[in-house]
């Protein structure tokens, strides 16, 4: 939530594979940690918010 995704994000959502329930790293909001969730962070990887 620092609005930059990096390898950080995609280490959170790696560590949190396949649990279920409420889970922050769990970016689509389906209710589990899947492949879904760790393609959709790669595709943002070093992407920010925030302006140069």
């Amino acid at each position: 939530m620092d609005g930059d995704v990096n390898i950080l994000d995609l280490t959170i959502v790696a560590s949190s594979f396949e649990e279920d329930g409420q889970n922050a790293a769990d970016v689509n909001g389906d209710g589990i940690v899947n492949i879904l969730d760790l393609v959709q962070v790669a595709v943002l990887f070093d992407n920010t918010k925030s302006t140069p």
